[in-house]
Protein backbone atom coordinates (compact mmCIF):
# COMPACT_ATOMS: atom_id res chain seq x y z
CA UNK A 1 0.00 0.00 0.00
CA UNK A 2 1.43 3.34 -1.06
CA UNK A 3 0.84 6.04 1.57
CA UNK A 4 1.11 9.72 0.83
CA UNK A 5 0.23 12.77 2.86
CA UNK A 6 -1.46 16.04 2.05
CA UNK A 7 -2.81 19.03 3.91
CA UNK A 8 -5.88 21.25 3.71
CA UNK A 9 -7.22 24.10 5.77
CA UNK A 10 -10.60 24.16 7.50
CA UNK A 11 -12.16 27.50 8.34
CA UNK A 12 -15.12 27.49 10.71
CA UNK A 13 -16.78 30.12 12.88
CA UNK A 14 -16.41 30.25 16.65
CA UNK A 15 -19.65 29.66 18.55
CA UNK A 16 -20.33 32.95 20.29
CA UNK A 17 -24.10 32.50 20.29
CA UNK A 18 -24.32 31.71 23.99
CA UNK A 19 -25.96 28.38 23.13
CA UNK A 20 -24.47 24.92 23.14
CA UNK A 21 -24.00 24.81 19.37
CA UNK A 22 -23.13 21.68 17.45
CA UNK A 23 -20.14 19.63 18.56
CA UNK A 24 -18.06 18.17 15.75
CA UNK A 25 -16.44 14.86 16.64
CA UNK A 26 -14.83 13.91 13.34
CA UNK A 27 -14.59 14.45 9.62
CA UNK A 28 -15.07 12.03 6.77
CA UNK A 29 -12.57 12.79 4.02
CA UNK A 30 -12.12 11.19 0.61
CA UNK A 31 -8.47 11.65 -0.39
CA UNK A 32 -7.67 12.65 -3.97
CA UNK A 33 -8.00 9.79 -6.46
CA UNK A 34 -9.60 7.55 -3.82
CA UNK A 35 -13.12 6.21 -3.47
CA UNK A 36 -13.03 5.24 0.21
CA UNK A 37 -13.34 7.77 3.00
CA UNK A 38 -10.96 8.20 5.90
CA UNK A 39 -12.23 9.26 9.32
CA UNK A 40 -10.26 12.07 10.94
CA UNK A 41 -10.74 12.95 14.58
CA UNK A 42 -11.75 16.57 15.23
CA UNK A 43 -8.86 17.95 17.30
CA UNK A 44 -10.85 20.47 19.28
CA UNK A 45 -13.74 20.42 21.74
CA UNK A 46 -15.17 23.65 20.36
CA UNK A 47 -18.68 23.81 18.92
CA UNK A 48 -20.07 25.39 15.77
CA UNK A 49 -22.94 27.85 16.02
CA UNK A 50 -26.35 26.58 14.95
CA UNK A 51 -27.85 28.47 12.01
CA UNK A 52 -31.05 28.38 9.97
CA UNK A 53 -29.13 29.37 6.84
CA UNK A 54 -28.75 26.92 3.96
CA UNK A 55 -25.22 28.24 3.45
CA UNK A 56 -22.52 26.51 5.42
CA UNK A 57 -20.12 28.78 7.33
CA UNK A 58 -17.56 25.95 7.26
CA UNK A 59 -15.10 26.13 4.39
CA UNK A 60 -12.56 23.50 3.38
CA UNK A 61 -9.56 24.79 1.49
CA UNK A 62 -8.01 23.08 -1.49
CA UNK A 63 -6.16 19.85 -0.87
CA UNK A 64 -2.50 20.69 -0.59
CA UNK A 65 -3.47 24.30 0.14
CA UNK A 66 -2.82 24.54 3.90
CA UNK A 67 -0.36 27.31 4.62
CA UNK A 68 -0.53 28.45 1.00
CA UNK A 69 -3.29 31.01 1.39
CA UNK A 70 -5.90 28.41 0.28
Amino acid sequence: MNRESTAFGIDCPVNRSGGTGVRVTGLLVSPPNETETVTLAWPDAATLPVTDSANSPVRVGPVGGAGQGG
